[in-house]
This record gives structure tokens, C-alpha cells and sequence, in this order.
């Protein structure tokens, strides 16, 4: 686990959720927040890669787009990166 900052933009404002991830991988990661986010929304997420994830620079900080691809009502939010890591 750790900390994942989620930049969602809508008309006027920008919202910035902070999470925590539970799972991770090349295509997408599995977030806990207390946000409620709907399917499909758009976000950016900004992190730094773990030191267990393979080919992980410590000092590498990601930014990177994806969608909610599934929410469910205990906070846990599945995205799919827009490219993979």
C-alpha cells in the first residue's frame, strides 16, 4: 500500500483526492478513498512508484491519466491507466 494523489477536473474547479493504493499493476491499480467517484471519470494521478514494482526508480515520480472502471460503495475504485506504465 501506499499513497496516490487523484486530480479530478470539472467545469470551474479541480478536486484533489488523496487514496491509497491496494494493488497495482502496468495497466490500472485498485484504490481505497472515501471520494465517491462514478464509472468512467476521467482523472490524473500522480505517485511514486514503489520500490518492489519491477523495473521501479525509488525517485520516480508518475503522472499519469485514467477512468474509473469500477466503484463499489465501501470506497474501493478500480482505474485503468489511458497507457500503461
Amino acid at each position: 500500500m501506499f499513497p496516490v494523489d487523484i486530480h479530478i477536473d470539472t467545469p470551474g474547479q479541480v478536486s484533489v483526492i488523496n487514496a491509497v493504493v491496494k494493488n497495482i499493476s502496468a495497466g490500472g491499480m485498485l484504490i481505497k478513498c472515501s471520494a465517491v467517484m462514478d464509472m468512467l471519470t476521467p482523472c490524473h494521478l500522480s505517485f511514486r512508484i514503489p520500490e518492489w514494482f519491477p523495473g521501479a526508480n525509488r525517485t520516480a515520480e508518475v503522472m499519469t491519466s485514467a477512468r474509473v472502471r469500477h466503484a463499489d460503495p465501501s470506497g474501493l475504485i478500480g482505474l485503468a491507466f489511458n497507457s500503461p506504465l
